[in-house]
């Protein structure tokens, strides 16, 4: 019986600890799996960064998206060891951002995620897969280079797929922002 119980934990000890690592707590504490979208067909991450001015003009837009996509979780990630939960919510109180605030200073969402931008929006499916990554829409062709009319709408088309059972036309695409930083060695 010892070494059925043995093998039982070798199989199952490591499916324990990967779910309870999607734990992540908000800004005021409370617990949420944002790789692990219970009850919803689809969770929304999206990076931002508080100094990023191409992550604060998409603030209306954000706000539109969850107006449209209320049903989905939204989460807004700050993949930053310098933010902290108090700027994270003067930032989205500034901005007017709706969703939940993660800060996450060991970049451990954004590395888990592949997300390298700010903002970048990645959106995993009910089971924890990442059916898209990228831009929010093309509104920007480059730094510094904003387009006068915004003709794809990369995010939204990705949501309306998924929640119609479809596939994603364009699951992956270059994000134009400011880079997520990376920790530094010490």
């Amino acid at each position: 019986m010892p070494r059925a119980l043995a093998i039982l934990f070798a199989v199952f000890a490591p499916l324990l600890f990967a779910a309870q690592s999607l734990v992540w707590p908000d800004v005021d504490g409370k617990a949420h799996q944002p790789l692990a979208p219970t009850g919803a067909k689809a969770a929304v991450l999206l990076f931002l960064a508080c100094d990023c001015p191409i992550s604060n003009v998409y603030a209306p837009e954000i706000a539109r998206l969850r107006k449209e996509f209320a049903a989905l979780p939204l989460y807004l990630v700050y993949p930053d060891p310098e933010v902290t939960a108090a700027s994270a919510r003067k930032h989205a109180t500034e901005y007017k951002l709706p969703g939940v605030l993660l800060v996450d200073p060991k970049i451990e969402l954004a590395r888990g995620t592949a997300a390298t931008i700010a903002p970048e929006a990645v959106v995993v499916d009910a089971v924890g897969k990442v059916v898209y990554r990228g831009p929010i829409n093309n509104r920007f062709e480059d730094l510094g280079r904003e387009r006068n009319v915004t003709t794809e709408h990369d995010l939204r088309d990705a949501l309306w797929a998924l929640l119609a059972g479809k596939s994603i036309a364009v699951a992956q695409t270059k994000a134009i922002g400011c880079f997520i930083p990376e920790l530094k060695k010490k």
